[in-house]
């Protein structure tokens, strides 16, 4: 009974070091990932960022975009339009792409 005692302190000790070595690995991850965000993201990392607002030509392009007929996507789909681009317009309704499309054309 003695031998097996021991067996299980000896193991109790190795399993303590291996958790102390992964809860220390997760605190230096986490550690990494904050000095990163504070060097990375930050004002001048926002103004160095490169925009969609940024004047570009993307004639030659081709854009394939989901979700076209409403919200986000169609912001996307009208700023590639504007910018040149050839853009595929994904959507689930015929009719609501096509009247998408059609408000696109306008502008």
């Amino acid at each position: 009974a003695g031998a097996v005692q021991e067996r299980a302190e000896v193991s109790g000790l190795r399993s303590g070091r291996k958790r102390s070595g992964r809860m220390f690995g997760g605190v230096a991850r986490a550690v990494a990932f904050y000095s990163h965000g504070r060097k990375h993201f930050n004002r001048k990392g926002w103004l160095k960022a490169d925009r969609l607002d940024v004047e570009k030509d993307l004639s030659g392009r081709v854009y394939v975009v989901t979700g076209s007929n409403s919200g986000i996507g169609k912001c996307l789909t009208e700023h590639l339009y504007r910018h040149g681009a050839r853009v595929y317009m994904v959507c689930r309704n015929e009719d609501r792409a096509k009247t998408a499309r059609n408000e696109i054309f306008k502008e």
